[in-house]
């Protein structure tokens, strides 16, 4: 798996060398374009801004927090300790009964505050903007709570050990910042 990994990561640096060269050719074609460079002052500049703020992104936050929710789930033997369909299920009413504790907080003050928006939406309210990453989390806890329970992890430190094992998400993290910058980076060359 590493091995195709890290094949794609280097796949992913070829297309965009492409991308960069692809440019500077349609802007040296069609000088009047609306096409940008990357090979001018400008397009270097915007790369070196565009990658930091990529790397730095929610995506990338998001993708690290749901890798360790899996790991721990996997590592804790939950998955394992049910069928799929009944972890599913499980893992759904936990976070269901999360959810319902949230909502039968008063709407009052600072509590309703959490379930809507300035406006009054629920949709972009911070539950709702938070919910990718308070998700992985409340599983990990489900995740760690079953481990304890069954005596698969005895101390405290044994949850952490199995997250530092031989470990894809250094991988994984690099292939999601690639493919976001090149996609940003597509979208500049167009204008």
């Amino acid at each position: 798996m590493e091995r195709k990994l890290s094949l794609f990561i280097f796949y992913l640096l070829l297309a965009q060398v492409a991308v960069v060269l692809v440019s500077w050719l349609l802007t040296a074609m069609m000088p009047t374009s609306s096409y940008h460079t990357l090979l001018s002052g400008e397009g270097v500049r915007w790369m070196f801004r565009s990658f930091s703020k990529t790397a730095s992104s929610p995506l990338v936050t998001i993708v690290l927090f749901w890798w360790i929710a899996a790991k721990i789930l996997n590592d804790s033997g939950y998955l394992k300790g049910h069928s799929a369909l009944m972890s599913v299920v499980l893992l759904a009413a936990v976070c269901a009964m999360f959810v319902a504790c949230l909502l039968l907080l008063p709407y009052e003050g600072h509590a309703g505050g959490l379930l809507l928006s300035a406006t009054g939406g629920l949709r972009s309210s911070p539950l709702a903007m938070a919910m990718p990453y308070l998700l992985p989390f409340l599983l990990s806890a489900v995740a760690i709570i079953y481990g304890f329970s069954t005596r698969k992890w005895r101390v405290i430190s044994d949850p952490f050990v199995a997250l530092t094992g031989k470990s894809l998400l250094p991988l994984i993290l690099i292939i999601v910042i690639q493919l976001v910058w090149l996609w940003q980076t597509v979208i500049y060359v167009k204008g």
